[in-house]
């Protein structure tokens, strides 16, 4: 794999078995983008996040929250990582959390049909512990 999220070559990376399961595993979350219905990634996202935490697979969850790319998730779909993520968060379980949080709140305002005043309150509640 020689690709960082935003599509830039890095011939010298070399990611990590976390980061390799991690790529394989949006692939597979984007892949339900496809088909125009949200709930099938929703779902795998609440489901498979959690399974990883309650194994103790951190590692995973913080490559996920770092090579995610939210223009191939839908808006449901970024919503249910941000909730999927949140209590690993708060028990200082992940790191990457922070940073995919402001990642979120700079990408939803790009999203068209969403006044300003509901990504704040659709926001609030996944806020990062200081």
């Amino acid at each position: 794999m020689s690709r960082w999220k935003d599509g830039k070559k890095a011939q010298e990376w070399v990611p990590s078995p976390e980061e390799k399961e991690a790529l394989a595993w949006l692939e597979t979350v984007y892949s339900l983008t496809e088909g125009g219905d949200p709930q099938p990634q929703v779902n795998l996202i609440i489901s498979e996040v959690d399974t990883f935490c309650l194994e103790g697979r951190f590692g995973v969850v913080d490559a996920i929250l770092r090579l995610i790319r939210l223009d191939r998730l839908d808006p449901a779909g970024i919503i249910a990582m941000l909730s999927a993520c949140l209590a690993a968060h708060r028990n200082g379980a992940i790191q990457n959390y922070s940073a995919f949080f402001d990642e979120v709140a700079a990408y939803i305002p790009s999203l068209e049909g969403m006044p300003p005043e509901r990504q704040k309150r659709l926001l609030q509640g996944f806020m990062p512990k200081p």
